[in-house]
């Protein structure tokens, strides 16, 4: 009995089409996700790379307010910075602060002592709907003009001069001292008729009429820097 092998062939014809169709298909679709994902991360490493250099910026201008005057540097919050006569300043307003192109960047300043402060300088932006990316960089800054904390220094006299002192017999004698640096303690040792803490802001003692004899009166003063 005949067979009709052409109706065969061609129904094979048309399977092995629509295979060739979804491999290519496929192929295409991995292609243009390649293209695209590569034009994405592109996309986000310029737009990154520019994001550093507006926050290296915030900081450039934190360093140059700290460097013509420590105190116009604020205390503790969020900032914005501005240009005015060439100069970089704190804006009076508040965040959010205005678009560079199209990221923000907010400065956060956080005292750490009378002469430190921790500066963050953030920078966010709007990759893609619905999808943000942001960039922080740190740095701590110091009041390099101020002045360097020494130890303490206190002045002893007797009845006004220094020693040693000879006085007449029979001859008040008054201890006073003078400190600098401010001392947080002082204390006095030797033939005092008093010894121990003394007020560390100065101050004056009588030691009454002293017998004849040789006498010694020392005081020291002490602070986070040293002892003087």
């Amino acid at each position: 009995m005949p067979q009709d092998f052409s109706h065969n062939q061609k129904g094979q014809s048309l399977i092995e089409l629509i295979v060739a169709l979804g491999i290519l298909v496929i192929i295409v679709s991995g292609i243009t996700f390649l293209i695209l994902n590569t034009y994405t991360l592109n996309r986000e490493a310029d737009e990154r790379t520019r994001a550093v250099f507006i926050a290296e910026e915030g900081l450039e201008a934190v360093r140059s307010i700290r460097d013509n005057n420590w105190g116009n540097l604020p205390s503790d919050g969020d900032y914005c910075i501005a240009l005015s006569g060439g100069n970089w300043i704190f804006d009076p307003n508040p965040p959010p602060c205005s678009q560079i192109d199209k990221f923000n960047r907010t400065l956060t300043i956080q005292d750490l002592s009378q002469n430190k402060k921790r500066v963050s300088s953030q920078v966010t932006w709007d990759f893609e709907e619905g999808k943000t990316r942001d960039v922080s960089l740190v740095s701590f800054f110091t009041n390099w003009q101020a002045p360097v904390p020494s130890p303490p220094t206190v002045d002893l006299k007797a009845n006004g001069f220094d020693g040693p002192l000879t006085i007449i017999e029979g001859t008040e004698l008054l201890l006073d001292w003078t400190t600098a640096n401010s001392p947080d303690s002082c204390t006095a040792t030797g033939d005092w008729l008093t010894t121990g803490s003394k007020d560390s802001a100065g101050g004056s003692e009588s030691q009454g009429i002293p017998l004849a004899g040789s006498y010694t009166y020392t005081i020291e003063c002490s602070n986070a820097q040293g002892t003087g």
